[in-house]
């Protein structure tokens, strides 16, 4: 059996066995552009130019699969569909999306960075929106709670006169007498 080299990027290697050079020819590391050269050739080859050597036909590796933005586009739609909607539902599945997008981009399995961090901010003003309108909701709600508060305590006599007059609490607004 007869010991190969080759030259990839400049760098000559070698010597490597027959199926070595097979099993590189394979994996995509060489192709019919590689020169190689064993004790019988005068001169380095092209590896398509020694087709008769090999049995194997040299390989072209195949393109690269195009990665998908899909996760990331899904995250930044539900995003900016639950701020307009008002639905923090839509934003949760939303952030959740971006983040495992993000993910995959980091691990180079997915495409669409701007989208997932579109997504993901979208996807959170709308998740710190409807908290803030919740607050705002409860503390409404406690207005009328308050004005009975105040009206047991104006009842009851337990204040101090000085300091509630001149003070009146009528719907929705604190007045000044």
């Amino acid at each position: 059996m007869r010991n190969w080299h080759y030259a990839v990027n400049g760098e000559k290697k070698g010597p490597v066995s027959e199926d070595e050079i097979i099993s590189l020819i394979g994996s995509g590391e060489l192709n019919s552009e590689t020169l190689v050269w064993t004790e019988e050739f005068t001169e380095w080859k092209k590896l398509s130019g020694v087709k008769d050597v090999f049995s194997v036909p040299v390989m072209v590796k195949a393109p690269e699969k195009q990665l998908s933005p899909a996760l990331a586009l899904a995250s930044m739609i539900l995003g900016i569909l639950s701020i307009v909607c008002f639905g923090p539902l839509l934003a949760v599945p939303g952030l959740i999306l971006g983040i495992i997008a993000m993910v995959m981009i980091k691990k180079g399995t997915a495409s669409g960075k701007g989208f997932a961090i579109a997504g993901i901010v979208t996807s959170l003003i709308s998740i710190v929106l409807a908290v803030i309108f919740v607050v705002l909701m409860f503390l409404i709600s406690l207005s009328p709670a308050l004005k009975n508060a105040i009206e047991k305590v104006k009842n009851s006599g337990a204040y101090n006169s000085q300091v509630m007059e001149g003070v009146s609490y009528s719907g929705s607004d604190w007045k000044n007498n």
